[in-house]
């Protein structure tokens, strides 16, 4: 069905998962119906908070579809549930602390419109934590020649609140996996990067809040998993996965290192060096040369 044919349909299905935020999540709400692009579905999953969650998206927001879970089923399962519900030909992400630009769903649908291999598009953001903004950096530090390992190695997309996907591109990669609790995401970019280039839309549209207590009880957790979870994933580009271990290493040794947690980085930054220590002294340069690749506009 081509895009905006049905009128009765929406033209994209926001997907928006909470626990326990209330005063976050009206900000995030607030935003998504403040978007330029009209008939949007937005679909809230309480997950199980049990603090009036629930009925404060009913009283304020009546407008809004509510998933109200009696028990936690965790982010990317309560985002399964709302993915479920969408009836819309593109889905969107908004994680309960984030909010966008009022152009967000405009201007990526309109480029996903113009891309038509394309499943998804991103958008810049700014990330803010503790009032303090900044825009992070996410130029590729060396070329890849396999967009799988350019993905895997610099996790380019740091939240799904900057994504818009296809609906049939979800259909076909398949559920968020319940097992992955940091990163199911990054393991759906990869599925989905199989189905075609990935929409990058510089403008920055997006907010990612970072809440300053998970930088330190969340990074452990996030490591562990990422490094079960990543000799896996590069089998899809084998001539990468000694660079792409030496990077991701790398990345969690400077991480420990800022953190002044030099127990984790001198182990890290021996994981990085024992995978390739030729790539990792390649990172090094490029990151203090300031010698960048251009990043790519349309696609990646």
């Amino acid at each position: 069905m081509a895009f905006g044919k049905d009128l009765h349909l929406p033209r994209v299905s926001v997907i928006l998962p909470t626990f326990r935020r209330q005063a976050q999540l009206a900000v995030a709400l607030d935003s998504a119906l403040a978007q330029s692009l009209t008939n949007v579905q937005i679909i809230v999953i309480d997950d199980g908070s049990g603090d009036g969650t629930a009925e404060f998206v009913e009283q304020r927001y009546p407008g809004v579809e509510l998933l109200s879970l009696a028990e936690s089923v965790g982010p990317s399962e309560a985002r399964n549930l709302g993915i479920r519900k969408a009836k819309a030909e593109f889905v969107a992400f908004l994680d309960d602390d984030d909010f966008w630009h009022p152009d967000f769903l405009r201007l990526q649908v309109e480029v996903l419109q113009s891309h038509l291999q394309s499943p998804l598009s991103f958008c810049g953001h700014v990330c803010l934590c503790d009032g303090q903004s900044r825009a992070p950096d996410v130029a590729p530090l060396v070329v890849y020649d396999d967009p799988a390992a350019h993905l895997l190695a610099e996790f380019y997309i740091h939240a799904m609140s900057l994504v818009v996907v296809r609906r049939r591109c979800l259909e076909v990669a398949g559920p968020l996996s319940p097992t992955l609790r940091v990163i199911h995401d990054n393991d759906l970019y990869l599925r989905l990067r199989r189905q075609g280039p990935f929409c990058h839309v510089p403008e920055v549209l997006a907010t990612k809040v970072i809440q300053a207590r998970s930088l330190t009880g969340g990074a452990q957790r996030w490591y562990e998993e990422e490094m079960g979870w990543l000799p896996g994933a590069c089998a899809v580009c084998p001539a990468w996965s000694r660079r792409i271990l030496a990077h991701r290493h790398l990345v969690f040794a400077v991480s420990s290192a800022r953190a002044g947690d030099w127990g984790k980085f001198f182990p890290r930054l021996g994981r990085a060096l024992g995978s390739d220590v030729g790539h990792v002294l390649r990172l090094v340069w490029a990151k203090a040369a300031g010698s960048r690749p251009p990043w790519p506009l349309a696609t990646v």
